[in-house]
């Protein structure tokens, strides 16, 4: 590793410096779907975990009931009854779910009013997520479904109470606790979902690590990442490290740690060595 690369993980770890690339957004309009059957869908198997980044890139869904950036999928009906689980991870913003599964017809089957979605805590210093979780049996007439994720623009200014990090981070040492145990985190129309799919009948938890998921890349429009969740982890800590977002890139090697996933040092010293040539 080059004098520079040290400099940039040296000014991470002292002075917590960040630099951030912003792209161009695309307007609305352009991006814009009236009907679910319009939508760019992710096709899940069973079971698999997919992560949708939503920003100023992801597909929106303008219809009768949703006026949101939407992540949409497709899951198999011939699975017999599977369990289905929603996450939105918390950042210094939220994207603030809700959901629906509808029919090949069009008609809703299941709805997630953002009430269903609970705070978890953060974990082995990971983000909290806004969390639902439910069994859910497809119609046998059905090949597969649609799950819709979005937001309702009601709730945008509005805010999400959450455990302080700080407060966590001093619990977790023993040192010295924050005043502000609780913080409240603004909604937005950009975030993180992640959607796991397995059967009910399956005797494996989430995230087993005897399981692997088959990878699936199916895109939706500018904003799908799918992969088994170490391809997930390589992708995405190349992806912040060629964005100059070395603290992203270093949160991602944490995370990975925290699930057992290896090799993803060697992935980010890679990924930064690589960065600093084509300086």
């Amino acid at each position: 590793m080059n004098i520079r690369s040290i400099a940039i993980i040296g000014c991470l770890l002292l002075s917590g410096c960040v630099t951030t690339t912003v792209e161009d957004s695309i307007p609305v309009s352009q991006r814009t779907a009236h009907s679910v059957f319009e939508l760019q869908r992710t096709t899940l198997s069973v079971p698999s975990t997919a992560t949708i980044e939503i920003n100023q890139h992801t597909q929106y869904l303008k219809s009768r009931f949703i006026d949101s950036p939407v992540a949409a999928f497709n899951i198999p009906a011939d699975s017999g009854t599977v369990d289905i689980k929603i996450s939105s991870t918390v950042n210094n913003s939220v994207f603030y779910p809700s959901a629906v599964i509808m029919s090949a017809r069009g008609t809703i089957l299941k709805s997630f009013n953002s009430s269903e979605f609970k705070y978890k805590l953060p974990n082995f210093g990971l983000n909290g997520h806004l969390v639902a979780e439910t069994s859910f049996q497809p119609p046998f007439d059905s090949a597969q479904v649609y799950l819709i994720v979005y937001t309702n623009k009601s709730s945008l200014g509005d805010s999400t109470k959450i455990v302080n990090p700080k407060y966590l981070a001093a619990q977790a040492k023993g040192t010295t606790l924050p005043k502000q145990q609780y913080i409240q985190v603004p909604h937005s129309e950009e975030g993180v979902i992640t959607v796991n799919v397995e059967n009910s009948n399956a005797s494996v938890s989430h995230y087993n690590r005897t399981s692997r998921p088959t990878p699936i890349v199916t895109p939706q429009p500018r904003s799908t990442t799918v992969f088994s969740k170490s391809e997930y982890y390589r992708v995405a800590i190349q992806a912040a490290v060629d964005a100059n977002n070395v603290p992203r890139a270093l949160d991602l090697v944490k995370e990975a740690k925290a699930e057992n996933i290896e090799g993803m040092e060697q992935v980010f010293v890679n990924a930064v060595q690589n960065q600093s040539s084509k300086q």
